[in-house]
């Protein structure tokens, strides 16, 4: 419904709430940080990265290729989280 109203930032928004509501405690929160980041929530990009980090997601090696991360690049927090997985 969301992409038929062009209004992606609910169909992002939908794709992180729909797990919870489910109960689905198992979303990799590199996933989650994806998701945040198509509707511009750095913060919580972020903070679900920093928790990447610390659950040891296996996913997280790629975030330095994803195109997905572009916008926040040039942010420290990132650049720390690049550096302790050893990326640079």
């Amino acid at each position: 419904k969301a992409i038929a109203k062009n209004d992606l930032k609910s169909f992002w928004q939908h794709l992180i709430d729909e797990p919870v509501k489910e109960g689905n405690t198992n979303v990799q929160p590199t996933s989650n940080a994806m998701l945040y980041s198509q509707i511009g929530e750095k913060e919580k990009v972020l903070s679900n990265l920093e928790l990447a980090f610390e659950n040891h997601d296996e996913n997280l090696p790629e975030i330095n290729a994803e195109p997905t991360f572009d916008s926040i690049r040039n942010e420290i927090r990132f650049a720390e989280i690049v550096r302790k997985i050893g990326l640079k």
